[in-house]
């Protein structure tokens, strides 16, 4: 499937826009973004929602692109949670139970969760 194809499928959704950002002050803008569509479409968002799901290279580049969106998101009730490798599964499973609207992760750790079944992640 093309990147093309991808983001006319997701973007058929009218809560959902796809943002493929390369840079962590693009992730702070799609947060804001989606943040402002979802104050404005509070009905369309179900609460508790996951509402970004951010997949990047390394876990390092995770928690600095986690670290820019829980500052960009301090006052607002945005939860950043991430989910890398080299951190505790039990403590990042709690993490997910609370339901974080923006997930910031690896695939290997992302691939581990889904694959197991979390539901915040599944569905």
């Amino acid at each position: 499937m093309s990147s093309v194809q991808l983001k006319q499928d997701l973007g058929k959704h009218s809560f959902w826009t796809p943002h493929f950002a390369t840079s962590p002050s693009r992730e702070i803008k799609a947060a804001k973004s989606i943040t402002e569509r979802a104050n404005a479409n509070e009905d369309v968002l179900q609460e508790n929602f996951l509402r970004v799901l951010i997949v990047t290279p390394t876990r390092e580049f995770a928690l600095y692109v986690a670290g820019h969106l829980k500052e960009a998101a301090k006052f607002t009730n945005i939860k950043v949670v991430p989910i890398v490798g080299g951190m505790s599964t039990e403590k990042q499973e709690r993490l997910l139970k609370h339901r974080p609207e923006i997930v910031v992760g690896t695939p290997g750790r992302l691939w581990e969760f889904m694959s197991g079944g979390d539901e915040h992640l599944v569905e």
